[in-house]
C-alpha cells in the first residue's frame, strides 16, 4: 500500500478527462424514465447519431439475438428488443468514443478495452440469464463498466514514473500497491458520478471479489466475474497481466455452469465482438 494515499475524489479530479456521460444517453434515459413516452421517441434520439444506429443494427441481427429473420431499422429493433436493452446497446455504442483508445500503461491496443467491455456486458447478460433473468440488464451495465477505471490509471501512469510490471500478479493488486486502489474501486467511483443506480457501483467494485458483496447482489458479482475471466481466456484485452487473473472457487457452482456454458458464450458473445471490431475499422 502507498504510503500516501490519495483520496478518492481528488484522484479523479486530478485525472481531468473524466467523461461525461454520453449525450445521447442521457437523452435516451430521460425518454425511457418519462411514462409519456414512446418507443418512437427513443428511436429518433438513436437516429441522430448514424453511426451508433448502424453499430445497433448490427449487433441486434447478430448470433447473440438469435432472430429468425433480419431487422433493417431502428424502428423495429426498439419494438424488438425493449427500451432497456436498446438503451444499453447505445451506451456500448457511446462509450467507444474513450474506451476505444490505446491504454499503453497496461500494454492494451487501441480498441481492445471497448471490445473486452462490450464482451464483458454481453457474457455477463447472457450469463445469468438462466438464474436472475430480471438482472439480465443490470448484468450488461456492470460488465461494460468494469475496466473503465482503467483509463484513470492510464493517464496516471503517464503522468508519473510508476509502472505496471510484468509479473506473476493480476494488475488489479499492481494498481493498488501504486495508487492505494484497484481499477474496480475507481470504475465504482465513475459510476457512482454518473448517477447510476448504486447496486450497480457496488458490483463495479467487487467484480475481482464477488464473494465480498451482499448476498443479494451475489449472481450479478458473479455473473460480470465469470464475463471477465472468459474475455481474459478468449485473449481480448489482456494486456500486462497475461494469465494472472483468480477465478472464485465458487463461480461455477453459483451460476450452475456446465460443460455447453463456455461454448454456448463463445457461440454468442463471438459474432458481436466481430461487429464490434468491424465498427472500429471504420
Amino acid at each position: 500500500m502507498p504510503e500516501k494515499v490519495i483520496p478518492l475524489d481528488k484522484l479523479l479530479d486530478q485525472v481531468g478527462n473524466l467523461p461525461p456521460m454520453p449525450r445521447v444517453v442521457e437523452k435516451a434515459l430521460q425518454i425511457i424514465q418519462d411514462p409519456n413516452s414512446s418507443m418512437k421517441d427513443l428511436a429518433n434520439v438513436i437516429k441522430l447519431d448514424q453511426a451508433m444506429t448502424s453499430l445497433i443494427l448490427r449487433w441486434v441481427n447478430s448470433g447473440y439475438y438469435s432472430l429468425r429473420s433480419n431487422l433493417v431499422t431502428i424502428e423495429q429493433a426498439v419494438t424488438y428488443l425493449g427500451q432497456r436493452t436498446v438503451q444499453n446497446l447505445v451506451l456500448s455504442a457511446s462509450v467507444a468514443s474513450f474506451m476505444s483508445r490505446p491504454t499503453p500503461g497496461y500494454q492494451i491496443e487501441k480498441g481492445d478495452l471497448w471490445k473486452r467491455s462490450v464482451g464483458m456486458a454481453a457474457g455477463a447478460r447472457l450469463i445469468i440469464k438462466d438464474i436472475a433473468p430480471d438482472k439480465m440488464e443490470d448484468a450488461y451495465y456492470a460488465g461494460l463498466f468494469c475496466d473503465i477505471g482503467k483509463l484513470i490509471f492510464d493517464v496516471l501512469l503517464q503522468r508519473t514514473s510508476a509502472s505496471l510490471e510484468p509479473g506473476n500478479k493480476p494488475f488489479n493488486e499492481m494498481e493498488t500497491e501504486i495508487f492505494g486502489y484497484d481499477h474496480a474501486v475507481v470504475g465504482a467511483a465513475i459510476v457512482r458520478r454518473w448517477n447510476l443506480p448504486p447496486h450497480l457501483a457496488k458490483v463495479v467494485e467487487n467484480h475481482h471479489t464477488p464473494a465480498l458483496i451482499e448476498d443479494s447482489l451475489k449472481p450479478l458479482a458473479y455473473a460480470v466475474h465469470a464475463a471477465d475471466a472468459v474475455m481474459m481466456m478468449f485473449g481480448i484485452g489482456m494486456g500486462i497481466d497475461s494469465m494472472q487473473y483468480n477465478i472464485d472457487p465458487k463461480t461455477v457452482e453459483i451460476l450452475h455452469w456446465n460443460d455447453s456454458s463456455l461454448e454456448n458464450f463463445y457461440n454468442k458473445v463471438t459474432p458481436l465482438l466481430d461487429e464490434a471490431d468491424a465498427f472500429l475499422q471504420k
